[in-house]
């Protein structure tokens, strides 16, 4: 892949995670109904912060790795696997998968310097506590550096900052629809587009597999 598509398939496959329902869109939903949109941008900062550190990790980890007999196939082939298997699980949980929002205040409280810093840091703290996280690192992540070309730094920016972008406009949006037009996006919009990025996922997933597949024979 070259940059631009590295970027867009990443912008994809985030994308897929991050609509998923899980703790960072409750405490999302939660804060920017406290404290307006802004605390859904603080705390993507902070998630932003903590994966940037895991794509450095990963991508010059990875590439000490890369020469090791059978390692990124076997990369390939988790990887692969584990977007399968969350596709299916998407797929299966459509007819049940709903957003709610509670009722937002009356008036956004602002958002002092002692704030910002606990919004950042819950962002990140949230994710890394979450086993979810880690294991879409692992697996997803690590599979997709190792086996889409993510072999310069260009290339790695390129990923993390379609990775990373899935993530501020998502979790951007559910905060301005709190705050600002919940009504606009129905559970039935939110159940079709779910479809979709699963297929998505379920297509890069039969790609990682095939490639790690080819790796072994």
């Amino acid at each position: 892949m070259n940059a631009v598509e590295l970027f867009a398939s990443s912008f994809a496959v985030g994308l897929s995670g991050a609509m998923s329902p899980g703790p960072v869109l409750v405490v999302v939903i939660a804060e920017s109904a406290r404290a307006g949109i802004v605390a859904s941008v603080l705390m993507m900062t902070g998630h932003a912060l903590l994966e940037l550190a895991m794509t450095c990790g990963l991508f010059f980890g990875l590439q000490r790795l890369r020469d090791v007999p059978g390692f990124e196939a076997g990369l390939g082939l988790l990887g692969g696997a584990v977007m399968l298997g969350l596709a299916g699980m998407m797929l299966r949980s459509l007819p049940r998968s709903t957003l709610e929002f509670p009722e937002a205040g009356s008036a956004a409280k602002r958002v002092g310097a002692g704030g910002a810093i606990r919004l950042m840091g819950l962002g990140a703290g949230i994710s890394i506590l979450n086993p979810v996280w880690t294991v879409w690192w692992l697996t997803i992540g690590a599979g997709f550096i190792a086996t889409a070309g993510v072999v310069t730094v260009p290339k790695a920016a390129a990923f993390y900052t379609g990775h990373i972008l899935s993530d501020f406009a998502w979790y951007v949006f559910v905060g301005a629809l709190v705050v600002w037009g919940r009504r606009f996006l129905t559970q039935g919009v939110y159940r079709a587009v779910l479809g979709v990025l699963a297929a998505v996922l379920a297509a890069f997933g039969a790609g990682f597999l095939w490639h790690g597949i080819r790796g072994v024979f």
